[in-house]
């Protein structure tokens, strides 16, 4: 195939940055570190030589050449060409689908690209989750002496959910960090090098997140990343990450992705640990047992 012309190439933003999460797990340190820059820094790259990138990125050019055609670009020239339309498209604020147009389709219409939308974040992320990232992140959990959950902005609602979920299963206190710093300093102060800190962040990132993760490393405790990309600033303080897909036709992140694959890893500890699970559902179904006898007591 000549430079140029691609078969199955990703042609948008959204989708180049699909074909780089899928891959980043298993990428080796070179092609890592040139992923990780393209996240970054898309515009260096769109309008950089290859050389100039080579010098910026400490690679080869070969190595540039084999991660353009690993992503299914034909070369560096044709995944630079295609780079350089995905950004001007990424900047319009609308996405690939104005909002005039989206708004003048059929409610039929409408309502299946959002559904198709969602459905491809969910499938994605959890194509992305793999075995050996999923058994690490179970194992984490499972050896930690309490839990923190972290998560601001639109993120703090999953935050809660996963703090629900794990406090319904897991035998272990589970300690929620949410809202300003007056309400989570002192609770977070608790956390030691015997815990672990969950972080739930997707743009725009907060700088609580940030904050949180930069203490508990300090405390020595384990850090336990949910994100969309390697841009997240927690990503480099984190011990284990799962990049989640958050593509929208609109203006919010999805969080299906998100929810998704925490569902899946809590679903994962459950089969791994089905005594312990059942023993504590036992205790909890009991106290709520009490509960309703005693408000049926007030009648």
């Amino acid at each position: 195939m000549e430079e140029g012309e691609s078969a199955h190439r990703p042609d948008t933003w959204a989708a180049i940055v699909d074909r780089i999460k899928l891959a980043l797990p298993g990428l080796r340190p070179t092609p890592r570190r040139i992923a990780v820059h393209v996240l970054e820094d898309p515009q260096s790259v769109s309008f950089s030589s290859i050389q100039a990138l080579a010098r910026l990125m400490g690679v080869n050019e070969a190595a540039i050449v084999r991660f353009a055609r690993g992503l299914g670009f034909s070369g560096f020239a044709d995944f630079k060409r295609t780079l350089q339309e995905a950004i001007k498209r990424r900047l319009n604020p609308y996405g690939e689908v104005a909002m005039t147009e989206f708004a003048s389709l059929a409610d039929a219409r409408q309502l299946q690209k959002l559904v198709g939308y969602e459905l491809d974040n969910v499938r994605r992320t959890l194509h992305a989750m793999t075995p050996r990232a999923v058994a690490r992140m179970v194992a984490v959990l499972g050896g930690a002496e309490r839990i923190f959950i972290g998560g601001f902005g639109a993120s703090r609602f999953i935050a809660g959910l996963y703090g629900f979920l794990l406090t319904s299963n897991f035998p272990k206190p589970v300690i929620l960090l949410a809202g300003s710093v007056s309400d989570y300093v002192a609770r977070l102060n608790l956390i030691g090098g015997r815990d672990v800190l969950v972080v739930a962040s997707l743009p725009p990132y907060s700088r609580e997140d940030s904050q949180i993760s930069r203490f508990a490393r300090r405390r020595g405790a384990r850090i336990l990343l949910f994100t969309d990309s390697p841009r997240c600033p927690v990503y480099p303080l984190s011990d284990e990450s799962l990049m989640t897909s958050s593509t929208s036709l609109l203006y919010t992140n999805s969080y299906t992705g998100l929810i998704a694959s925490f569902k899946v890893l809590m679903d994962m500890w459950l089969l791994g640990n089905q005594a312990e699970s059942s023993a504590h559902m036992e205790v909890l179904t009991e106290v709520e047992r009490q509960g309703y006898q005693e408000l049926a007591g007030l009648d």
